[in-house]
């Protein structure tokens, strides 16, 4: 039987989609865990729903932790990882995960980039730094792989550690750098706050590290910034010492003809050598190694076959495949045999040093206070990915039992901050915890702007017609609870509604209705809303929320003292970080410090393409675990913000009304609190049951 050249092909393709599916049910697609964000949910969807019916699959998730966790629980097999990954990856037991290749883009070199400290001849060892001028690349957020592990890597080991307990570890760290040079250039932010006074204060303490910028000032776009610019500064500024990327040096000496006898290497065994290009000298002090990807131990030679194969791309999928793991511009090489990241990970110079650190005594860690298991999981993977990017201080992550108990914990000195809810600002202030960091959204609509609903066709128009009605709360002593006590108690001018609030309440109204307390706020907000539509109550309190409000047949009722056409009886932030009131203040500066650099790194704008784990995303398809989801910024001072009645401004004036024996008198907020849970008891009992019904 004779075939033509066609008839073959067809038969070998055949053969060949039959021999894939034999594979395909032997031993199953291969699972791809791929990163999506917001820039690139598309591109992920599209490719990923492309590779249906083939021999892989993808598995989408929000961070690379995530995909982490999902290879070594075996829901996914491989994916492409970050050495900040490998890092944080030691925390499960050894043998989980291998590394199969790297991915370079350039072939031949061994590691993404290596630091020298390059150095004026007259420099012959490490003693002869003191006193000298230095000249720093800065802190550059848009270079996703220049971490503040890799920065301060020089400072780390070649300055004595200062550990002034009057001064915050980010301060200290200046200081010492300040006092070991005579001058600097060290451009750019010092900080990562958003707040930028805080990097005005810095700077204007230590002058002398701006004295050698091109400006003198450290400013962001000063000649001397960035990768090229700390060598410039050294060979064509004041600099005496430059801490550079080996391969920038190189190019710029280059193309700039400098003549390399001039200066010399200064190597982490203290000796100052010649600068040769061509040779591989034992001069660097730290090595950034490659991506990689990464498998679970029991798929790893299937997927280093697959990988190796993309090295030539003769079908659609290997395209794709190579689109969905960012490899389409770099190549794939081999590591054999396959590593463990942490013996991945040791090969490289400096890593180890880095990652050890050093730290001060007493400890500086901050201790961050959880109410949930899923809190502190998230904490946990925080905590490391922190230790991997290099921030300060470290974070120690103390689960308690619920809420409350966290809130208690801050109070009685256990912990030093938990982030706090709107619902928990009162009676966090009423334990003397006061907010550092307020969480915010990009737009004012996305706050926690607090309305007053009625249906359509209600009779009600002003507040004074609310006199009887059903009254329908997320909460007991909710934002909205609270924010009409307040309204009423100025509108009236009557103190009872500030000092004895149930009874003012359940005076007014005829019924009260609110969610069991276990229920979650998006919840409680959606049965606070179904109370309303379903005729149970006839006015809500609610959190203007789009997705509840946007169909529904109702409208607004506006408070009467300030004209506003959104009608909002009060509004907060998300919720705010909270400390004790009697915290030091260096603590606090401590705290903010490295929940501003997770919010640079880990939040909404992480530079990088995709996060290594983020803030605000939902974890393990969890929402608004620890921060809620439309969280864009921690920011220290909200006085932009220009909307009526601030909640916090009514928190403050219910407590110093409450706290005044010439206003309240004997009468406390708790005299009548034992009365009203009696006649509240079976509203609360009977809204259960409402809640579960399904609306008429």
């Amino acid at each position: 039987m004779h075939l033509d050249f066609a008839t073959s092909r067809l038969y070998l393709l055949l053969i060949s989609a039959a021999v894939l599916t034999t594979l395909i049910e032997s031993v199953g697609q291969l699972k791809l865990c791929v990163v999506s964000t917001v820039q690139r949910a598309k591109v992920v969807e599209a490719n990923c729903g492309d590779f249906r019916n083939d021999a892989f699959k993808c598995v989408i998730v929000s961070d690379r932790i995530e995909c982490l966790r999902k290879i070594v629980n075996g829901k996914a097999d491989f994916a492409v990882f970050e050495p900040e990954d490998l890092f944080v990856s030691k925390n499960f037991i050894e043998g989980h995960i291998l590394i199969t290749h790297e991915v370079r883009l350039f072939p031949n070199e061994t590691s993404n980039y290596k630091m020298v400290v390059l150095v004026r001849n007259k420099i012959r060892s490490l003693s002869d730094l003191y006193g000298k001028k230095f000249c720093h690349p800065g802190y550059d957020t848009m270079e996703y792989d220049w971490t503040p592990l890799y920065a301060d890597h020089l400072q780390n080991q070649m300055i004595p550690k200062k550990c002034d307990d009057s001064a915050s570890l980010l301060e200290n760290r200046f200081v010492a750098l300040s006092e070991w040079f005579e001058a600097a250039c060290f451009p750019g932010p010092w900080t990562f706050s958003p707040k930028r006074e805080v990097d005005r204060n810095l700077k204007s303490k230590h002058l002398n590290l701006c004295a050698i910028c091109d400006n003198g000032a450290c400013q962001i776009n000063d000649k001397y910034g960035g990768r090229m610019g700390s060598v410039m500064c050294l060979t064509e500024g004041d600099g005496d010492v430059a801490w550079v990327r080996l391969e920038d040096a190189k190019e710029y000496f280059k193309m700039e003809m400098i003549n390399t006898s001039r200066y010399k290497f200064l190597c982490p065994d203290g000796i100052a050598r010649r600068v040769n290009f061509s040779k591989d000298l034992p001069c660097t002090w730290i090595s950034r190694p490659w991506p990689v990807i990464a498998a679970r131990s029991e798929e790893a030679a299937r997927v280093a076959r697959v990988v190796d194969g993309l090295e030539h791309l003769n079908a659609p999928w290997q395209v794709l495949l190579l689109l969905l793991m960012e490899g389409h511009r770099a190549a794939s090489v081999r590591i054999d045999p396959f590593k463990t990241p942490e013996d991945y990970l040791n090969k490289f110079t400096g890593l180890s040093s880095a990652y050890a650190g050093s730290t001060c005594y007493p400890s500086r860690a901050v201790r961050w206070c959880l109410s949930s298991n899923l809190e502190d999981r998230k904490c946990y993977w925080l905590r490391h990915a922190a230790l991997s990017f290099g921030f300060q201080p470290e974070i120690t992550c103390l689960q308690l039992a619920g809420r409350n108990a966290s809130i208690d914990g801050v109070a009685t000195g256990f912990c030093d901050f938990y982030v706090a809810r709107p619902e928990e600002l009162m009676i966090a202030k009423t334990k003397n915890l006061t907010s550092i960091l307020q969480m915010t959204s990009a737009y004012l609509k996305h706050f926690n702007n607090i309305v007053i609903l009625v249906k359509k066709t209600s009779s009600y128009r002003t507040i004074r017609d609310l006199k009887g009605a059903k009254a329908c709360f997320t909460k007991y002593r909710s934002v909205g609870w609270n924010a009409f006590v307040s309204f009423m108690n100025n509108y009236t001018m009557d103190s009872t509604w500030s000092c004895s609030d149930e009874k003012a309440l359940s005076g007014f109204f005829k019924s009260i209705i609110v969610p069991d307390a276990k229920v979650e706020d998006d919840q409680a907000i959606a049965q606070t809303i179904k109370c309303l539509m379903s005729g149970r109550g006839d006015v809500a309190f609610v959190t203007l929320q789009e997705k509840f409000i946007d169909h529904l047949d109702v409208r607004r009722i506006c408070v009467e003292d300030v004209p506003d056409p959104d009608c909002i009886l009060t509004w907060s932030t998300l919720g705010s970080v909270m400390v004790n009131e009697n915290l030091p203040d260096v603590r606090r500066r401590d705290i903010i410090s490295v929940l501003e650099e997770m919010n640079t790194w880990f939040g909404v704008r992480h530079p990088e393409p995709t996060p290594i784990i983020s803030l605000y995303e939902p974890y393990d398809s969890y929402h608004n675990v620890i921060f809620p989801e439309l969280t864009v910024n921690l920011l220290q001072n909200i006085n932009h913000v220009q909307l009526p009645r601030p909640y916090t401004d009514i928190v403050e004036h219910l407590i110093k009304v409450r706290n005044d024996p010439l206003i309240c008198g004997s009468r406390s907020t708790k005299s009548h609190y034992s009365i009203f849970m009696l006649l509240i008891v079976t509203v609360l009992m009977n809204s259960r049951i409402l809640f579960n019904e399904s609306i008429p």
